[in-house]
């Protein structure tokens, strides 16, 4: 086999090669690209306040991502995980330790996203009652942190109860803003190979 004949075959095996790639490209791409609702893990990190608007306490949520502007029940997160901590109040919550983000019902009651993808923020829905209570189940009912559907700034710390069951609490505001995921290498990698794959396609689609 003579020169030429050597090129001509090496051409044609990258370009199958090529074929190949840019079907696959063109996959990857749909599922990277097409789906900002893909299930991903998605974090939002909770800033609590005090009724002065000082800052006594923090959290987070991750849970796999849902589409912008939807309503979420609590039990229809998947990989969901959370917990808050306001020590001067002596709250400490998290999901790992069994704490529960619904006393009244998890189907009923779930979260709401609002604004662009990477910057929005979270508040809380109840679509029975008002009020969506986080409790550190170790202790009394109802110590937690307390949500309102009816403000979606508004909170309450509830730090114990009396022994006649007269809850102690204060109120404050909170904010729970989208953590900017920053992609894991393998999918820089892929992003860059659908890029690359669909350079290809337009190229040999002009030849």
């Amino acid at each position: 086999m003579n020169t030429k004949e050597t090129m001509k075959v090496s051409n044609c095996g990258i370009k199958k090669l090529f074929g190949r790639f840019s079907s696959l490209a063109a996959l990857i791409t749909a599922l990277t690209f097409g789906n900002p609702a893909l299930a991903v893990p998605i974090t939002f990190d909770f800033d609590f306040f005090d009724s002065s608007g000082t800052l006594i306490g923090d959290g987070f949520y991750t849970f796999d991502d849902i589409a912008p502007g939807t309503k979420a029940s609590f039990a229809s997160l998947t990989n969901f995980s959370w917990g808050f901590s306001v020590p001067g109040l002596g709250l400490s919550l998290d999901s790992s330790a069994g704490d529960v983000p619904s006393t009244d019902s998890l189907t009923n009651e779930g979260i709401l996203l609002t604004g662009a993808v990477g910057s929005r923020t979270l508040s809380f829905f109840d679509d029975v009652a008002v009020k969506i209570l986080h409790q550190d189940i170790s202790r009394a009912f109802p110590i937690g942190i307390e949500f309102d559907d009816g403000d979606p700034t508004a909170v309450t710390y509830v730090e114990s109860v009396s022994a006649a069951n007269i809850p102690r609490f204060s109120v404050g505001t909170f904010i729970a803003r989208e953590v900017a995921a920053v992609p894991e290498p393998a999918t820089v990698t892929l992003m860059g190979l659908a890029l690359a794959g669909m350079g290809y396609r337009r190229r040999k689609a002009t030849d």
